[in-house]
């Protein structure tokens, strides 16, 4: 979630990566940890104080979510909870940075000039490709670089050595945290980036985000299941 304060800088679209995988895998934990980073983290089912969404939104209110979010990131909780009947078109639309054309009443079209450069965090018990492969409009090739699926197993929550009750205090406590200690990281995140001696420009911060890109791509492909990286 840090990497958002690069988005627009490194021309990078909105992107979303779906953690999924059975209960009691960790997604919402991921969700919490990433959401800390900016702002109220509780678990969501706890009730409505927590900075993360559900998927049980029409796509007009999640394109403004994510124009308000730009630069700071977004979590979506339950992709089991979206209601679309086209959830591909609602995928493109979320991701696509921009609100659709609409005409007016003297024959030209009307944009929100509002546009969005996100990077966000879901969850579900269900990959999006799976939901997509169940809906009539099945899936395309070119949502899986913007939506990218990436399971989580109970074992990834796991240390070696760890006994299950280990691992159970180790993410319950960062649950916890997550709910009492937030929107701090990202704040001191920037000022380090200002601070930095070689930091003068915008060029010189997306020179950053690019090494740091690279690193990373590696890592999300291999449990994406993507052959070759998102441009």
């Amino acid at each position: 979630c840090l990497c958002n304060v690069f988005m627009q800088l490194s021309n990078t679209g909105t992107m979303i990566f779906h953690f999924h995988g059975m209960s009691s895998g960790g997604k919402t934990t991921h969700l919490q940890v990433g959401q800390s980073v900016s702002g109220v983290a509780s678990d969501p089912s706890a009730g409505p104080a927590t900075a993360i969404l559900k998927w049980d939104a029409t796509v007009v209110g999640l394109l403004a979510m994510f124009q308000q979010r730009t630069g700071i990131g977004i979590c979506l909780d339950e992709l089991g909870s979206l209601s679309s009947h086209d959830p591909l078109q609602f995928a493109y639309s979320v991701t696509g940075g921009q609100s659709r054309l609409r005409s007016n009443i003297n024959g030209t079209c009307n944009r929100n000039q509002s546009s969005s450069a996100v990077c966000g965090l879901s969850s579900g018990e269900e990959s999006f490709r799976e939901m997509l492969e169940r809906s009539k409009t099945g899936t395309k090739g070119g949502i899986s670089v913007r939506l990218l699926d990436i399971e989580v197993t109970a074992e990834d929550a796991g240390l070696a050595g760890d006994s299950l009750e280990q691992t159970r205090r180790r993410v319950n406590g960062l649950k916890a945290a997550s709910s009492q200690y937030y929107g701090t990281a990202m704040p001191a995140f920037i000022e380090a980036l200002l601070n930095m001696p070689d930091v003068n420009t915008p060029d010189d911060l997306k020179r950053i985000f690019d090494s740091a890109r690279e690193e990373c791509l590696e890592w999300l492909i291999s449990r994406s299941g993507l052959d070759n990286p998102p441009l």
